[in-house]
Protein backbone atom coordinates (compact mmCIF):
# COMPACT_ATOMS: atom_id res chain seq x y z
CA UNK A 1 0.00 0.00 0.00
CA UNK A 2 1.33 3.15 -1.00
CA UNK A 3 1.88 6.12 1.89
CA UNK A 4 -0.50 8.52 2.67
CA UNK A 5 -0.44 11.11 5.49
CA UNK A 6 -1.88 9.48 8.34
CA UNK A 7 -4.00 11.61 10.87
CA UNK A 8 -5.75 10.65 14.13
CA UNK A 9 -9.24 10.56 12.46
CA UNK A 10 -7.94 7.88 9.93
CA UNK A 11 -6.32 5.22 12.01
CA UNK A 12 -8.71 5.60 14.06
CA UNK A 13 -11.47 4.43 11.27
CA UNK A 14 -9.12 1.59 9.78
CA UNK A 15 -11.03 -1.95 10.13
CA UNK A 16 -9.57 -5.03 10.68
CA UNK A 17 -8.87 -7.48 7.53
CA UNK A 18 -10.51 -10.61 6.63
CA UNK A 19 -7.68 -12.54 6.65
CA UNK A 20 -3.90 -11.71 7.51
CA UNK A 21 -2.75 -8.30 8.10
CA UNK A 22 -2.37 -4.94 6.15
CA UNK A 23 -0.21 -1.91 6.49
CA UNK A 24 -0.78 1.45 6.15
CA UNK A 25 2.77 3.66 6.05
CA UNK A 26 3.05 7.16 6.80
CA UNK A 27 4.02 9.59 4.52
CA UNK A 28 5.08 12.21 7.11
CA UNK A 29 7.45 10.22 8.50
CA UNK A 30 9.20 7.03 6.22
CA UNK A 31 9.69 3.95 7.43
CA UNK A 32 7.13 4.31 10.05
CA UNK A 33 3.71 2.17 9.18
CA UNK A 34 0.46 1.32 10.89
CA UNK A 35 -0.30 -2.63 11.33
CA UNK A 36 -3.48 -4.47 11.72
CA UNK A 37 -4.09 -7.95 11.74
CA UNK A 38 -7.32 -10.11 11.22
CA UNK A 39 -7.48 -10.07 14.86
CA UNK A 40 -8.23 -6.34 15.19
CA UNK A 41 -4.52 -5.94 17.00
CA UNK A 42 -3.32 -2.74 16.31
CA UNK A 43 0.56 -1.54 16.34
CA UNK A 44 3.03 0.90 14.78
CA UNK A 45 6.58 -0.29 13.01
CA UNK A 46 9.87 1.42 11.69
CA UNK A 47 11.28 0.29 9.02
CA UNK A 48 14.88 1.49 8.72
CA UNK A 49 18.43 -0.26 7.94
CA UNK A 50 21.80 -0.30 9.94
CA UNK A 51 24.96 -0.60 8.41
CA UNK A 52 23.18 -2.69 5.29
CA UNK A 53 20.96 -4.62 7.10
CA UNK A 54 17.04 -4.00 6.74
CA UNK A 55 15.60 -4.56 10.72
CA UNK A 56 12.15 -3.77 11.63
CA UNK A 57 10.81 -2.38 14.84
CA UNK A 58 7.68 -2.81 16.28
CA UNK A 59 6.92 0.14 18.42
CA UNK A 60 4.21 -0.39 20.30
CA UNK A 61 0.37 -0.80 20.43
CA UNK A 62 -2.55 1.63 19.20
CA UNK A 63 -4.27 3.37 20.86
CA UNK A 64 -1.86 3.53 24.03
CA UNK A 65 0.63 4.80 21.63
CA UNK A 66 -0.86 7.74 19.61
CA UNK A 67 0.37 9.05 16.21
CA UNK A 68 2.14 11.87 17.60
CA UNK A 69 4.18 9.23 19.75
CA UNK A 70 4.63 7.13 17.68
CA UNK A 71 6.13 9.52 15.01
CA UNK A 72 8.01 11.15 17.51
CA UNK A 73 9.52 7.27 18.71
CA UNK A 74 10.12 6.60 14.57
CA UNK A 75 11.71 9.60 14.67
CA UNK A 76 14.30 8.54 17.39
CA UNK A 77 14.81 4.84 15.96
CA UNK A 78 15.64 5.98 12.57
CA UNK A 79 18.50 8.68 13.68
CA UNK A 80 20.11 5.85 15.84
CA UNK A 81 19.89 3.56 12.42
CA UNK A 82 21.69 6.49 10.55
CA UNK A 83 24.30 6.67 13.54
CA UNK A 84 24.81 3.04 12.85
CA UNK A 85 23.28 1.89 15.93
CA UNK A 86 20.81 -0.66 16.31
CA UNK A 87 17.54 0.88 17.46
CA UNK A 88 16.40 -2.50 19.18
CA UNK A 89 18.94 -2.13 21.45
CA UNK A 90 17.69 1.29 22.38
CA UNK A 91 13.74 0.00 22.80
CA UNK A 92 15.32 -3.09 25.01
CA UNK A 93 17.34 -0.02 27.28
CA UNK A 94 13.94 1.84 27.39
CA UNK A 95 12.19 -1.10 28.50
CA UNK A 96 14.88 -1.72 30.99
CA UNK A 97 14.92 1.41 32.13
CA UNK A 98 10.86 1.71 32.91
CA UNK A 99 11.40 -1.61 34.70
CA UNK A 100 13.84 -0.50 36.90
CA UNK A 101 11.84 3.19 37.16
CA UNK A 102 8.75 0.58 38.08
CA UNK A 103 10.54 -1.27 40.40
CA UNK A 104 12.85 1.14 42.62
CA UNK A 105 9.09 2.55 44.10
CA UNK A 106 10.20 4.83 47.15
CA UNK A 107 9.06 1.78 49.68
CA UNK A 108 11.08 -0.86 48.13
CA UNK A 109 14.39 1.67 48.23
CA UNK A 110 13.70 2.29 51.39
CA UNK A 111 13.54 -0.86 52.58
CA UNK A 112 16.87 -1.68 51.12
CA UNK A 113 18.22 1.42 52.58
CA UNK A 114 16.78 -0.14 56.33
CA UNK A 115 17.95 -3.42 55.57
CA UNK A 116 21.42 -1.95 54.89
CA UNK A 117 21.41 0.12 58.08
CA UNK A 118 19.46 -1.27 60.37
CA UNK A 119 22.96 -2.10 62.58
CA UNK A 120 24.26 1.33 62.71
CA UNK A 121 23.98 3.75 65.63
CA UNK A 122 20.42 5.52 66.15
CA UNK A 123 19.44 3.35 63.13
CA UNK A 124 16.06 2.59 65.53
CA UNK A 125 14.89 6.25 65.27
CA UNK A 126 15.68 7.00 61.39
CA UNK A 127 13.41 3.76 60.95
CA UNK A 128 11.14 4.55 62.98
CA UNK A 129 10.38 7.98 61.02
CA UNK A 130 10.73 6.82 57.86
CA UNK A 131 7.93 4.14 58.37
CA UNK A 132 5.80 6.74 60.30
CA UNK A 133 5.85 9.72 58.58
CA UNK A 134 7.56 9.05 55.08
CA UNK A 135 7.00 5.62 53.20
CA UNK A 136 3.00 6.11 54.01
CA UNK A 137 3.62 9.90 51.77
CA UNK A 138 5.78 8.43 48.67
CA UNK A 139 5.29 4.08 49.31
CA UNK A 140 4.48 3.81 45.38
CA UNK A 141 5.77 6.56 43.74
CA UNK A 142 8.84 6.07 42.16
CA UNK A 143 11.62 7.23 43.94
CA UNK A 144 13.30 9.02 40.84
CA UNK A 145 10.22 11.49 40.33
CA UNK A 146 9.84 12.66 43.70
CA UNK A 147 10.79 16.30 43.61
CA UNK A 148 12.28 19.02 45.77
CA UNK A 149 8.54 19.96 46.09
CA UNK A 150 7.36 17.20 47.18
CA UNK A 151 9.74 16.88 50.14
CA UNK A 152 9.25 20.67 50.98
CA UNK A 153 5.59 19.60 50.80
CA UNK A 154 6.09 16.60 53.75
CA UNK A 155 7.89 18.89 56.20
CA UNK A 156 5.86 21.78 55.97
CA UNK A 157 3.01 19.00 57.04
CA UNK A 158 5.20 17.20 59.91
CA UNK A 159 6.48 21.00 60.93
CA UNK A 160 2.93 21.72 61.23
CA UNK A 161 2.68 19.61 63.93
CA UNK A 162 5.93 18.97 65.31
CA UNK A 163 8.56 21.27 64.20
CA UNK A 164 11.53 19.72 65.70
CA UNK A 165 10.47 16.82 64.15
CA UNK A 166 10.22 18.22 60.60
CA UNK A 167 14.40 18.66 61.39
CA UNK A 168 15.17 15.12 62.01
CA UNK A 169 12.83 13.51 58.83
CA UNK A 170 14.52 15.69 56.59
CA UNK A 171 18.25 14.52 58.11
CA UNK A 172 16.70 11.04 57.74
CA UNK A 173 15.66 11.51 54.44
CA UNK A 174 18.37 13.50 52.87
CA UNK A 175 20.63 10.56 53.81
CA UNK A 176 18.35 8.40 52.21
CA UNK A 177 18.62 10.02 48.98
CA UNK A 178 22.11 10.27 49.23
CA UNK A 179 22.77 6.62 49.52
CA UNK A 180 19.84 6.11 46.59
CA UNK A 181 22.15 8.73 44.18
CA UNK A 182 25.64 6.93 45.39
CA UNK A 183 24.01 3.69 44.26
CA UNK A 184 22.78 5.00 41.14
CA UNK A 185 19.15 4.95 41.93
CA UNK A 186 18.44 8.21 41.03
CA UNK A 187 20.25 10.65 39.36
CA UNK A 188 20.00 13.92 41.53
CA UNK A 189 18.57 14.24 44.91
CA UNK A 190 15.77 16.71 45.55
CA UNK A 191 17.27 17.64 48.75
CA UNK A 192 20.38 19.02 47.45
CA UNK A 193 21.40 22.52 50.08
CA UNK A 194 17.59 21.92 51.37
CA UNK A 195 17.16 24.17 54.72
CA UNK A 196 16.16 22.64 58.29
CA UNK A 197 12.38 24.00 57.92
CA UNK A 198 12.33 25.07 61.67
CA UNK A 199 15.33 27.08 63.52
CA UNK A 200 16.29 25.24 66.46
CA UNK A 201 17.72 27.48 69.67
CA UNK A 202 20.27 25.47 71.48
CA UNK A 203 18.78 24.40 75.20
CA UNK A 204 19.50 25.55 78.03
CA UNK A 205 17.83 23.55 80.74
CA UNK A 206 19.49 21.91 83.97
CA UNK A 207 17.47 20.76 86.77
CA UNK A 208 18.16 22.71 90.18
CA UNK A 209 18.71 20.83 93.52
CA UNK A 210 15.39 20.84 94.89
CA UNK A 211 13.95 19.82 90.98
CA UNK A 212 16.71 16.95 91.63
CA UNK A 213 15.36 15.90 94.92
CA UNK A 214 12.26 15.80 93.87
CA UNK A 215 13.06 14.00 90.57
CA UNK A 216 14.95 11.06 92.55
CA UNK A 217 11.57 10.57 94.82
CA UNK A 218 9.54 10.65 91.89
CA UNK A 219 11.83 8.07 90.04
CA UNK A 220 10.98 5.71 93.26
CA UNK A 221 7.25 6.20 93.38
CA UNK A 222 7.52 5.72 89.88
CA UNK A 223 9.12 2.18 89.69
CA UNK A 224 10.66 -0.66 87.76
CA UNK A 225 11.64 0.05 84.98
CA UNK A 226 11.74 3.91 83.98
CA UNK A 227 12.26 4.57 87.88
CA UNK A 228 15.60 2.93 88.04
CA UNK A 229 16.59 3.75 84.51
CA UNK A 230 16.21 7.19 84.94
CA UNK A 231 17.87 7.24 88.06
CA UNK A 232 20.39 5.79 86.54
CA UNK A 233 20.49 8.08 83.26
CA UNK A 234 21.00 10.92 85.94
CA UNK A 235 24.02 9.35 87.70
CA UNK A 236 26.17 7.78 84.64
CA UNK A 237 24.97 11.37 82.19
CA UNK A 238 24.88 9.48 79.33
CA UNK A 239 22.04 9.12 76.87
CA UNK A 240 18.30 8.28 77.05
CA UNK A 241 19.16 5.30 74.25
CA UNK A 242 21.93 4.20 75.46
CA UNK A 243 20.85 3.17 78.94
CA UNK A 244 17.80 1.80 77.74
CA UNK A 245 18.99 -0.48 75.35
CA UNK A 246 22.11 -1.86 77.75
CA UNK A 247 22.68 -5.50 77.60
CA UNK A 248 23.71 -7.06 80.50
CA UNK A 249 27.02 -8.34 78.62
CA UNK A 250 27.91 -4.75 78.51
CA UNK A 251 28.20 -4.33 81.82
CA UNK A 252 31.26 -5.70 83.34
CA UNK A 253 30.95 -5.85 87.25
CA UNK A 254 34.62 -6.92 87.83
CA UNK A 255 35.81 -3.70 86.29
CA UNK A 256 32.77 -1.45 87.40
CA UNK A 257 31.86 -0.31 83.96
CA UNK A 258 29.94 -0.70 80.61
CA UNK A 259 31.31 -1.06 77.39
CA UNK A 260 28.80 0.20 74.39
CA UNK A 261 30.38 -0.89 71.24
CA UNK A 262 30.89 2.26 68.44
CA UNK A 263 27.64 0.50 66.23
CA UNK A 264 25.53 1.36 68.84
CA UNK A 265 26.98 5.07 70.58
CA UNK A 266 26.07 8.28 68.57
CA UNK A 267 29.60 9.06 67.80
CA UNK A 268 30.01 5.70 65.90
CA UNK A 269 33.31 5.22 68.42
CA UNK A 270 33.07 2.48 71.57
CA UNK A 271 32.32 4.07 74.21
CA UNK A 272 33.16 3.05 78.37
CA UNK A 273 31.51 4.24 81.01
CA UNK A 274 32.96 3.89 84.80
CA UNK A 275 30.43 2.69 87.32
CA UNK A 276 30.34 4.65 90.67
CA UNK A 277 28.78 2.54 93.48
CA UNK A 278 25.70 4.04 93.20
CA UNK A 279 25.02 2.82 89.59
CA UNK A 280 25.71 -0.60 90.29
CA UNK A 281 23.45 -0.54 93.08
CA UNK A 282 20.63 0.35 90.70
CA UNK A 283 22.16 -2.17 88.12
CA UNK A 284 22.22 -5.14 90.94
CA UNK A 285 18.57 -4.27 91.80
CA UNK A 286 16.71 -4.95 88.19
CA UNK A 287 15.55 -8.24 87.87
CA UNK A 288 16.60 -10.43 84.79
CA UNK A 289 13.85 -11.15 82.50
CA UNK A 290 14.67 -14.28 80.64
CA UNK A 291 18.00 -14.56 79.50
CA UNK A 292 21.14 -12.99 80.83
CA UNK A 293 21.97 -12.04 77.84
CA UNK A 294 18.88 -9.79 77.04
CA UNK A 295 18.06 -6.24 77.76
CA UNK A 296 18.66 -4.97 81.34
CA UNK A 297 15.78 -2.47 81.10
CA UNK A 298 12.72 -4.66 79.16
CA UNK A 299 9.38 -6.20 79.57
CA UNK A 300 10.02 -9.13 77.33
CA UNK A 301 14.46 -9.78 77.05
CA UNK A 302 13.89 -9.15 73.57
CA UNK A 303 13.34 -5.76 72.75
CA UNK A 304 14.30 -2.77 74.73
CA UNK A 305 11.82 -1.19 76.94
CA UNK A 306 9.49 1.64 74.97
CA UNK A 307 7.16 4.04 76.43
CA UNK A 308 9.38 7.07 77.45
CA UNK A 309 7.21 9.79 77.01
CA UNK A 310 4.07 7.77 78.95
CA UNK A 311 6.17 7.52 81.81
CA UNK A 312 8.05 10.65 81.56
CA UNK A 313 4.25 12.44 81.93
CA UNK A 314 3.80 10.21 84.97
CA UNK A 315 7.08 11.46 86.63
CA UNK A 316 6.32 15.14 86.41
CA UNK A 317 3.07 14.90 88.12
CA UNK A 318 4.98 13.06 91.10
CA UNK A 319 7.52 15.70 90.97
CA UNK A 320 5.33 18.40 91.11
CA UNK A 321 3.41 16.73 94.17
CA UNK A 322 7.20 16.30 95.47
CA UNK A 323 8.14 20.07 95.20
CA UNK A 324 4.85 21.06 96.60
CA UNK A 325 4.92 18.89 99.35
CA UNK A 326 7.26 21.27 101.32
CA UNK A 327 6.46 24.75 99.61
CA UNK A 328 5.31 27.54 101.83
CA UNK A 329 2.76 28.47 99.20
CA UNK A 330 2.58 25.03 97.03
CA UNK A 331 -0.69 26.41 94.87
CA UNK A 332 2.35 28.45 93.18
CA UNK A 333 4.76 26.30 92.73
CA UNK A 334 5.60 25.07 88.83
CA UNK A 335 7.25 22.57 87.50
CA UNK A 336 9.35 24.37 84.34
CA UNK A 337 8.80 22.09 81.25
CA UNK A 338 12.43 20.20 81.03
CA UNK A 339 13.09 16.93 78.81
CA UNK A 340 15.22 13.87 79.66
CA UNK A 341 18.27 14.85 77.64
CA UNK A 342 18.23 17.56 80.19
CA UNK A 343 19.58 15.35 82.81
CA UNK A 344 23.13 15.24 80.78
CA UNK A 345 23.46 18.99 80.69
CA UNK A 346 22.58 19.20 84.60
CA UNK A 347 24.95 16.68 85.42
CA UNK A 348 27.54 18.25 82.98
CA UNK A 349 26.95 21.28 84.52
CA UNK A 350 27.79 20.46 87.97
CA UNK A 351 31.20 18.44 86.81
CA UNK A 352 32.40 22.26 86.32
CA UNK A 353 31.10 23.13 89.45
CA UNK A 354 33.33 19.73 91.44
CA UNK A 355 35.86 21.32 89.49
CA UNK A 356 36.30 18.85 86.76
CA UNK A 357 38.11 19.65 83.93
CA UNK A 358 36.52 20.81 80.42
CA UNK A 359 37.61 18.25 78.47
CA UNK A 360 37.15 14.81 81.16
CA UNK A 361 33.67 15.99 81.68
CA UNK A 362 33.26 16.16 77.63
CA UNK A 363 35.12 12.38 77.61
CA UNK A 364 32.49 11.22 80.37
CA UNK A 365 29.63 12.48 78.06
CA UNK A 366 31.29 10.56 75.10
CA UNK A 367 31.78 13.66 73.26
CA UNK A 368 34.24 13.73 70.60
CA UNK A 369 37.83 15.93 71.30
CA UNK A 370 38.18 18.08 68.22
CA UNK A 371 40.94 19.14 67.05
CA UNK A 372 44.81 18.16 66.90
CA UNK A 373 44.19 16.50 70.73
CA UNK A 374 41.25 14.52 69.41
CA UNK A 375 43.64 13.22 66.70
CA UNK A 376 46.30 12.19 68.28
CA UNK A 377 45.80 12.37 72.04
CA UNK A 378 45.29 8.42 72.26
CA UNK A 379 44.72 8.28 75.84
CA UNK A 380 41.60 6.74 77.25
CA UNK A 381 40.81 8.85 80.43
CA UNK A 382 39.46 6.12 82.33
CA UNK A 383 40.88 6.85 85.41
CA UNK A 384 39.68 10.21 85.03
CA UNK A 385 36.58 9.80 83.83
CA UNK A 386 35.40 7.40 86.71
CA UNK A 387 36.59 9.53 89.48
CA UNK A 388 34.90 12.51 87.63
CA UNK A 389 31.47 10.50 88.06
CA UNK A 390 32.75 9.03 91.49
CA UNK A 391 32.26 12.80 92.41
CA UNK A 392 28.97 13.52 90.65
CA UNK A 393 27.32 10.37 91.90
CA UNK A 394 28.50 11.45 95.41
CA UNK A 395 27.13 15.06 94.96
CA UNK A 396 23.97 13.84 93.69
CA UNK A 397 23.44 11.24 96.97
CA UNK A 398 24.27 14.64 98.73
CA UNK A 399 21.55 16.60 96.66
CA UNK A 400 19.15 13.92 96.88
CA UNK A 401 19.12 13.44 100.68
CA UNK A 402 20.72 9.46 100.00
CA UNK A 403 24.12 10.90 102.65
Amino acid sequence: MPAARLTDRKVASIRAPRAGRREYPDAIVPGLAFRITDGDAKSWTVRTRVNGRQLRVTLGPYPRISLAAAREKARRMLDLADKGKDPRLEMQRQRDAETRRQADTFAAVAEQFIERHAKQRRWPEFERILRRDVIPKWRHQPISEISRRDVTDLLETIADRAPIQANRTLVVVRKLFNWSLDRGIIQHTPTARMRRPTEEKPRERVLSDDELRAFWKACTRLGWPFGPLLQLLAITAQRKGEIGGLQWPEIHRGEKQIELVGSKYKTGRPHIVPLPDAAIAIIDDQPTIGTESGFVFTTNDRTPVSGFSKAKAELDGYMLEELRRDAPKPGKVKLEPWIIHDLRRTARSNFSKLGIAADISERVLGHVISGIRGIYDRHDYLDEKRRALELWAAELQRIVGRR
